[in-house]
């Protein structure tokens, strides 16, 4: 402070410091695998950001240099590369040495992020991620009496995609207000199946990405039984996203020939490069059935009676796989 103007005001300010209780906090997270043009704000109290219009702080600046090199600019950095910010307000909070309750706060705060960054998996190709994030005073001048800086590093598994990042239209928003829409019991019975679509899609071969569209579809659309659970699968797929016969039965043999390449690498069986073509089919047709079934369950916002489809030949009302 003593830097950045004089002594009486650095006084000054100290005396300030040590009277504060209650101050305005944030949680701010790098978002890999989205670009946003500008702000924008979701139903869920979390913000996304352009990393040049995001708040200034030191964490800020330290998360930049990565990117744009010292001293922190702009210029010449490709956008694909950079990060987008996320942003939750934690509002006025009190000083308080009660670790359990401020660590039930701060897991909200990082829930709700978690939560934006996985709507955005229903999109066609979407694979975002979570990276680094921390907490901000919205006063830099109290950022500045913080020691060092904390950061909580990112928790994600894999590597992030290498496809460019899926841009945050108003299609893409629309899905990730559809999910938030959802009840919560609802939406945390399918999140198994979304994290999993999202990492088969950051997967480098078919393989792991069958693996990952295969325990997708189990999450999906399994029950508590694993009997024939390969059958129901192939069954409730077909019922859910196909009205015809003729496209129940393409879609039963898509989820066939996924389960067929992901027992081949679960048992270990050997794959050839002449495979790879065949290989890489199956997985893309996969991974296009897993992201169907999900989009069909959100706009219906209720978990189907399988068993009861089952017995019918499909749902009462007309299947939608949007």
């Amino acid at each position: 402070m003593t830097l950045d103007s004089d002594a009486s005001s650095a006084v000054a300010w100290l005396h300030r410091l040590f009277t504060i209780d209650r101050a305005d906090v944030r949680m701010v997270a790098a978002v890999h695998g989205i670009e946003v043009q500008q702000p924008l704000s979701l139903s869920n109290r979390v913000s996304l950001l352009p990393l040049a219009a995001a708040p200034d702080s030191p964490n800020l600046r330290m998360l930049a240099r990565r990117y744009q090199g010292y001293p922190w600019s702009m210029i010449d950095v490709a956008s694909a590369m950079l990060p987008v910010i996320a942003i939750f307000d934690l509002g006025s909070c009190m000083a308080s040495s009660d670790w359990d309750a401020d660590k039930m706060v701060h897991d909200s705060a990082y829930a709700a992020i978690l939560d934006a960054v996985r709507a955005f998996t229903l999109t066609d190709s979407g694979a975002p991620v979570v990276g680094n994030s921390w907490t901000d005073f919205v006063d830099p001048t109290l950022t500045i009496a913080e020691f060092g800086r904390v950061w909580m590093v990112a928790r994600f598994e894999g590597s992030p995609s290498q496809a460019p990042p899926v841009k945050v239209d108003t299609e893409a928003i629309a899905w990730a207000e559809r999910y938030f829409q959802m009840s919560g019991s609802l939406r945390r019975s399918i999140d198994v199946a979304l994290d999993r679509l999202n990492l088969a899609r950051r997967r480098r071969t078919p393989g792991d990405q069958a693996i990952d569209s295969g325990i997708c579809l189990e999450a999906l659309l399994g029950d508590e039984s694993p009997q024939e659970l390969a059958y129901k699968l192939r069954l409730r797929a077909a019922l859910l996203l196909g009205t015809t016969l003729d496209e129940r039965k393409k879609i039963r043999q898509v989820v066939r020939d996924l389960y067929e390449l992901r027992s081949k690498v679960v048992h270990g069986r050997a794959r050839w490069p002449t495979d790879a073509v065949s290989d890489a089919q199956c997985a893309a047709r996969g991974l296009e059935i897993c992201t169907q079934a999900l989009r069909a369950i959100v706009r219906r916002n209720e978990q189907p009676d399988f068993a009861a489809w089952e017995l019918m030949g499909g749902p009462l009302d007309a299947p939608d796989a949007g």
